[in-house]
């Protein structure tokens, strides 16, 4: 049927990656190309995600000059770590600025190794969410997703542009220059009227640069991936919840436990990506957030109004990011609520189901409830079994449902909801004679 040509390129394009052979649908094509478009930006500050076509002649030299840039990259962030904690231990250097630019510049560090160590499982969950469909999603919505991805891409852009523009008038200032040249060259001799010094003032300015487009590109962008993919994910589970009764009415029990599996697999393998990096997301934002009070604290009525500036625009862009990404964050796990509850409504009032199959359906369900759920700690939330098994099942779940209205903390509200669901399934379970639990 085809020859042998032809079966070796499509055997070598599928193998590529999903990434390449989206549909081209108009709403598929824009949901998942906004990822895409991260993964590559992400290849120009040393970080590459996807691989390289094999149908490409010159693969592996380019793989090897990949590795090498990127692991430059990673030996310059840890030079520049050591120069910023040579920079804290000097004298006339406020503790606030230098515990901030340290511990910013380390947990940047940890993006970019979380980034490179974690590839397989970051492009696994790409692919994932390119082999989902998105056919009943409103257009309204996929604008707002634009919307917000390139409002985000342009704040990181000017922030960088901001960092980079209070940098050159940090050169620029002999003073300023001089704690910089002693942090990069681990020296306090200096000498102006040779050559190796003037080299050196050039290294130091070109190193002082890179570093800041460094410090700021990784964590933006990894800040970029996960408000990305979560809204990515929201709008699959918006997909899938409009389309669950119907799956439920009109498809076997065997094809939508599949789907229920894929759905989970899909919120399993994103939290699996996301959650090594959004903790060290979070102390990068603290730490900036420390680094402009302390920029506050040391301002005078002569600062530069370049400083200010950045300060007032640094400070408004990270309160929008952290925004913007809890209630991605949020969101997730808010969609997967209605998803379950729609399936849950929908396995119990179905009539073509027999008790047997609605009750694997909701087990199913349940399970989605115990083990599927985006948090902004990831691994680090405490697992509400534990505390469950420790406490009054009755007065915990009075209690718990008056602190998840209380607090904003969605994590938490998703933990007490998986309890309520439970509680759901073991009341209809009673109604229709069937004597199952989730435990």
């Amino acid at each position: 049927m085809f020859s042998k040509s032809e079966i070796f390129h499509r055997k070598d394009y599928s193998s590529y990656s999903k990434l390449e052979t989206l549909s081209t649908t108009s709403k598929r094509s824009s949901v998942h190309s906004n990822i895409r478009t991260i993964l590559r930006l992400a290849s120009i500050f040393g970080i590459d995600v996807l691989p390289a076509k094999r149908t490409d002649k010159n693969r592996k030299s380019k793989m090897v000059a990949l590795a090498l840039y990127r692991w430059f990259f990673v030996c310059f962030m840890l030079y520049s770590l050591a120069a910023r904690l040579y920079k804290a231990v000097q004298p006339n250097v406020p503790l606030i600025l230098s515990f901030s630019e340290s511990v910013a510049t380390a947990s940047s560090v940890i993006i970019r190794l979380t980034f490179l160590f974690n590839r397989a499982t970051i492009l696994k969950m790409a692919r994932t969410l390119s082999g989902f469909p998105v056919k009943s999603v409103k257009n309204s919505m996929i604008t707002s997703q634009k919307i917000i991805f390139y409002s985000s891409l342009a704040s990181a852009a000017f922030i960088m542009c901001l960092s980079l523009t209070k940098a050159v008038a940090e050169l620029i200032n002999p003073l300023t220059f001089e704690v910089y040249r002693k942090a990069y060259t681990f020296s306090a001799n200096y000498s102006n009227h040779t050559l190796a010094s003037r080299v050196a003032k050039v290294a130091v300015c070109a190193s002082h640069l890179v570093y800041i487009v460094q410090l700021y590109g990784v964590p933006s962008l990894a800040l970029l991936l996960c408000n990305t993919v979560c809204r990515t994910v929201v709008v699959i589970l918006k997909d899938a919840d409009s389309s669950a009764k119907d799956m439920v009415k009109v498809c076997s029990l065997k094809d939508t436990m599949r789907s229920l599996r894929r759905v989970r697999c899909l919120v399993s393998e994103t939290e699996k990506a996301l959650s090594p990096m959004l903790f060290f997301l979070y102390s990068y934002q603290l730490c900036s957030l420390f680094y402009i009070v302390s920029l506050i604290i040391r301002q005078d009525r002569e600062s530069q109004d370049v400083k200010k500036v950045y300060i007032i625009a640094a400070l408004a862009i990270l309160i929008f990011f952290y925004v913007v990404l809890s209630v991605s964050i949020a969101s997730v796990g808010e969609t997967m609520k209605c998803f379950r509850s729609t399936v849950a409504d929908a396995a119990a009032t179905s009539d073509i189901l027999t008790p047997t199959q609605a009750t694997a359906l909701l087990v199913s369900v349940g399970e989605m409830a115990r083990d599927a759920a985006i948090t902004g700690w990831g691994m680090f939330v405490i697992n509400r079994n534990f505390v469950l098994a420790s406490l009054d099942s009755n007065a915990s779940s009075a209690l718990y449902s008056r602190i998840g209205q209380s607090i904003a903390d969605h994590s938490w509200v998703n933990w007490i909801n998986g309890y309520n669901d439970e509680c759901h399934f073991s009341r209809w379970s009673e109604n229709r004679g069937i004597s199952m639990s989730f435990q």
